[in-house]
């Protein structure tokens, strides 16, 4: 009976139509491709051309910058978007954990007794808001803003392997990974996460 057929097919879960597409891809990490971190200076290089690839995918493309503001978070290094807690604690996570681990390399360094080491998170979290609002285009329109990755460590990148210490894939791709933290942002954002994360302070 059409009826009884009309009254199921009101009882069943509608589906919303679908607004996107998930690709997946498969990557082989023991043969063709690796994470690791930190990592070395040409790693850097092929990672920070990758990131080049994605903001320019975006700039100045109106449109799809307009849909990703509204869309999209603020990306991470705004500090709405941030747990509340990290810039609350962020004074006493100064003084009581990273000076102290960090104090054998300090005093090595002659920086140990300097009131500008000391005084490090109080003065971090007095300039967080300014910083936050510096590193975040007022719009999607502004100048250079672009999608950015908003989370760029080295982790978060898949590197091609090399065999034999040849160049053999040098062709294939940097993949990048976890984009929960993509937003409309400036891409010196990820260069200088990227940097300071993934790089060994001799590199530096």
């Amino acid at each position: 009976d059409s009826n009884d057929d009309d009254k199921n097919n009101k009882d069943k879960p509608q589906l919303v139509p679908p607004g996107a597409v998930i690709v997946l891809q498969a990557i082989d990490t023991q043969t063709e491709y690796y994470q690791t971190s930190p990592i070395s200076l040409p790693e850097c290089r092929r990672c920070l051309a990758a990131a080049a690839q994605l903001h320019a995918a975006a700039w100045q493309q109106e449109t799809l910058l307009k849909k990703a503001a509204t869309e999209l978070s603020r990306a991470s290094f705004h500090l709405s978007v941030r747990n509340p807690r990290e810039l609350a604690t962020s004074v006493a996570t100064w003084e009581e954990h990273f000076l102290p681990t960090f104090r054998a390399q300090l005093q090595e360094a002659r920086l140990w007794d300097q009131p500008s080491i000391q005084s490090l998170g109080k003065r971090m979290f007095q300039l967080a808001e300014y910083v936050s609002e510096q590193v975040t285009p007022p719009s999607a329109l502004a100048p250079h803003a672009t999608l950015i990755h908003g989370d760029f460590k080295a982790m978060n990148v898949f590197l091609p392997q090399t065999r034999n210490d040849s160049n053999d894939n040098n062709d294939k791709p940097v993949i990048l990974v976890d984009f929960a933290s993509v937003g409309v942002g400036l891409g010196v954002s990820d260069v200088a996460m990227h940097i300071h994360h993934a790089m060994t302070p001799d590199d530096l």
